[in-house]
């Protein structure tokens, strides 16, 4: 399935894919992919922070038996590739020593979260400033965090959603491809690294890797639950967005 362009289209109805492609997410997460004692939930919050994923291991459970978890993937093993990698140099990344610290209510350990930006986050400075503060909270309580930005750069995010991440937590980003959408993984541990993946319309997504662990991840099936999302879509709706008479 191709990506499409969503910023052709009123707000609200990318907010209804949006909400669909974040609970088929977490069907899949759940169905097969996170190891025993993980799971996956959607529109979860905690503390200051309301992700649309959270990946939560439950409390009481043992050191995770990754070697037995057939689609978890050794880092050492298998390093996740990216066009763009980006490290954070450790003096910036231990910068805050009142770190916001974020639990969930039911006292699992949240793990990692993921982020699908809506049109709405970058709509003014104030809602771009809150976004910002969002992900940094989560990066600085040590949660890996998987950030997927559809939406072509705007006035407050001229280069991009994570260029403007990067340079409110860490100072100026290097240089990336101007107007391009991406995904980016950032991985917390031991160190930030950033794995940047840049978006081009009529192309599949990849699978990005989403972090359970300094030395473990899975690979996010996106294109194929963003399938299934747009299957959902009303036809009407996908005429629009394709600019034709039929679906993509």
């Amino acid at each position: 399935m191709p990506l499409h362009d969503w910023d052709r289209v009123r707000a609200g109805k990318f907010h209804h894919f949006h909400n669909s492609w974040i609970y088929k997410l977490c069907d899949r997460l759940n169905a097969g992919l996170l190891p025993r004692g993980f799971y996956a939930a959607g529109k979860q919050v905690a503390g200051d922070v309301e992700p649309d994923v959270l990946t939560l291991q439950r409390s009481g459970e043992s050191q995770p038996d990754w070697r037995g978890a057939t689609a978890v993937i050794a880092v050492e093993e298998h390093p996740p590739k990216a066009t763009y990698t980006f490290d954070a140099e450790q003096g910036a990344y231990v910068r805050k020593q009142d770190q916001v610290v974020i639990r969930a209510t039911d006292g699992d350990r949240i793990v990692a979260l993921i982020e699908i930006v809506s049109r709405a986050n970058k709509q003014s400075r104030h809602e771009i400033d809150r976004f910002l503060r969002k992900i940094a909270a989560a990066i600085d309580s040590g949660y890996h965090t998987l950030m997927i930005d559809l939406h072509i750069p705007g006035s407050f995010d001229p280069l991009g959603m994570h260029a403007a991440v990067w340079d409110y937590m860490f100072g100026t980003c290097p240089e990336l491809p101007s107007g391009a959408r991406f995904i980016v993984s950032y991985r917390v541990d031991p160190s930030l690294r950033a794995y940047v993946e840049p978006l081009a319309l009529g192309q599949p997504l990849p699978s990005m890797p989403l972090f359970l662990d300094a030395a473990w991840y899975v690979r996010t099936p996106l294109e194929e639950t963003y399938m299934q999302a747009w299957a959902g879509l009303p036809e009407p709706w996908k005429q629009e967005i394709t600019g034709s008479r039929t679906s993509a």
